[in-house]
């Protein structure tokens, strides 16, 4: 999954007022099968501003629990998504990016004005490719394997011997 950045301290930090209803999503990556999937220029500046989480992925990748994508890719798609949508109100069009080039289905972010931009057809070749989004304990349903994307089930399989 894809974890805006917004949405760090509200999962990983058990005193934030919204924790309860992140904590899902912080089950599902450490003690589940959730892997948090990140890449691109942006997404690491922003990340750089909360050193803290920057430090906790660290060492999540450590116990590959993250994915990190083609930084590259991220910024050239971020490029374009950004030409589709000039809406002042659309700032995530890097995590449309990662979605695309991740090929990631689920995104979570405490950020509800990003959701119908997240979810904007015109992003995505086909209507399979669009992500569901994690924005409350009332999308923990969401939190399943079948919601693994290919990438992180392979990556999952070649490091641990369950599978």
């Amino acid at each position: 999954m894809i974890l805006d950045v917004n949405s760090l301290p509200a999962i990983f930090d058990r005193s934030n007022a919204k924790h309860s209803e992140f904590k899902p999503v912080y089950d599902s990556i450490m003690t589940g099968l959730g892997i948090v999937v990140f890449g691109g220029a942006t997404y690491l500046t922003e990340l750089k501003a909360m050193p803290r989480y920057l430090v906790l992925l660290a060492q999540l990748e450590k116990k590959r629990k993250v994915l990190k994508v083609n930084d590259a890719a991220v910024d050239v798609e971020e490029k374009r998504v950004a030409a589709l949508c000039t809406d002042v109100d659309f700032d995530d069009p890097h995590l449309v990016a990662i979605v695309i080039v991740g090929r990631c289905r689920l995104v979570c972010t405490c950020d509800r004005r990003a959701v119908p931009y997240l979810k904007m057809a015109a992003f995505y070749p086909l209507p399979r490719d669009r992500p569901k989004v994690y924005s409350g304990a009332r999308n923990a349903g969401l939190l399943n394997d079948r919601r693994l994307v290919q990438k992180c089930l392979a990556e999952l399989q070649q490091n641990d011997s369950r599978y």
